[in-house]
């Protein structure tokens, strides 16, 4: 798995310099192979660097293999967004984000309500920060496999979040629902709890979070087994944004 090219070691007698202006025929150059220059791309959307969709953490490296159909929003030169009401039967890479988000939302519901739309956002400044952190958890021996939680937030508030992420309320943002649990971001594994949360619309983040180690990174109460705590924002990557009615 070297990424340098094989070089020839068995000459022991130095090249004398040529002037020879012909193009060299030697197939072992040590030289690196400048990269091609950018052309016009062939799909719709072109990837981002470093999406969430190619990282090992996600899981789900089989959307990496799909186009997206539809323009996204550009929010920021890290951001863009891709709103997705009910898509048809067609392979694509819309449907199959849309079809996880929704089984999440539904499957911990039990299908007492009804999704909408679901919005992805891929950002890759958030995505490197995440990634840093699981290194870290990974170097130091704590529990670095995601989760996927649910965070409910007033509507005002979740385009800042996808952008900026999770902020911890009374060091980074004012602490709006209490922290009757002490500080951290507030999550649960299942969207019912958060759903009480989602002031002046209907919509919950649905994010990948880290554990790191328990009672240390994350904690979750005696009183309410499915809540995660989060020590800090940055174990946490906002990824879809679930409207249901």
């Amino acid at each position: 798995t070297s990424t340098s090219p094989t070089t020839s070691t068995t000459s022991t007698a130095p090249i004398a310099p040529t002037t020879s202006t012909s193009p060299t025929t030697s197939t072992t150059s040590t030289a690196p192979i400048a990269p091609i220059a950018p052309t016009t791309p062939t799909s719709p959307i072109p990837p981002i660097i470093n999406t969430t969709l190619t990282s090992p953490s996600t899981n789900t490296s089989y959307f990496a293999l799909q186009q997206w159909r539809i323009q996204p929003e550009i929010l920021n030169e890290y951001t863009r967004k891709f709103v997705i009401a009910t898509p048809d039967s067609t392979a694509s890479r819309e449907t199959t984000e849309y079809n996880f988000a929704f089984a999440q939302f539904v499957r911990l519901t039990g299908g007492s309500r009804k999704v909408t739309q679901v919005h992805v956002y891929e950002n890759t400044q958030l995505t490197q920060r995440f990634e840093h952190t699981r290194a870290l958890f990974q170097r130091n021996n704590k529990s670095s496999d995601p989760l996927w939680v649910f965070h409910g937030t007033a509507n005002q508030n979740i385009k800042s979040i996808m952008i900026n992420g999770f902020k911890v309320g009374g060091e980074e943002v004012s602490v709006v629902n209490g922290a009757a649990y002490g500080k951290g971001v507030y999550t649960a594994q299942g969207p019912s709890a958060p759903m009480q949360y989602a002031k002046g619309c209907s919509a919950v983040i649905l994010a990948m979070g880290l554990r790191g180690q328990k009672e240390e990174d994350s904690r979750t109460p005696h009183t309410h087994t499915d809540w995660v705590i989060f020590k800090s924002g940055e174990q946490l990557l906002p990824r879809y944004v679930v409207y249901f009615q």
